[in-house]
């Protein structure tokens, strides 16, 4: 399922944290080998995908390649969204790299809803769109029957009427033949 994302064209912006190389900025793709958790409960599996954004189901199996545990949503997300790599040496630099890997992951999950709230959007438009063609043909049908019914009325008046002066010409037609 392709869905345009053409609507979204805020971003949720990450704030850069602190990494042991101040003057070269690193990311996912850079770290060794840096675990990362990954949710369960994710209801991404049958989600869509988009340019921007494209679709992952979080696992432990979903990696780059190698033996580190990177999930390959977070190298789908634009360089600029992408959790920074941190410094091995520091927790705080480990626990900001998991929080931003959280968000990440929860951004790519907002997003595929996003993505998916609005083909539902859509959806209900056309079906919308078909309910009033469909009310719209039903009235005009509906109006139509009417017409032909109050027409079925007047044929069957006139049919009475000419019916009764047929019976009235037939009848002085033979008055006429009896006297002669």
């Amino acid at each position: 399922m392709s869905t345009d994302l053409s609507e979204l064209e805020h971003r949720l912006p990450f704030a850069p944290a602190a990494t042991c190389e101040p003057h070269r900025r690193s990311s996912v793709q850079d770290l060794p080998a840096i675990g990362t958790e990954s949710s369960q409960d994710s209801r991404n599996s049958s989600r869509a995908s988009s340019p921007s954004v494209r679709m992952f189901t979080p696992d432990k199996t979903d990696t780059n390649g190698s033996d580190n545990s990177i999930p390959m949503a977070y190298l789908t997300l634009d360089h600029q969204l992408q959790p920074l790599a941190p410094c091995p040496n520091s927790k705080e630099s480990m626990a900001v790299f998991e929080q931003h890997c959280k968000m990440a992951q929860e951004y790519l999950k907002v997003q595929t809803e996003i993505a998916l709230l609005i083909q539902r959007k859509k959806e209900l438009i056309d079906e919308l769109d078909q309910d009033e063609k469909d009310q719209q043909n039903a009235c005009r049908l509906a109006q139509e029957h009417k017409k032909l019914l109050e027409e079925n009325k007047s044929l069957s008046t006139y049919y009475q009427q000419c019916k009764k002066q047929l019976e009235l010409i037939r009848a002085q037609q033979q008055k006429r033949q009896g006297t002669s």
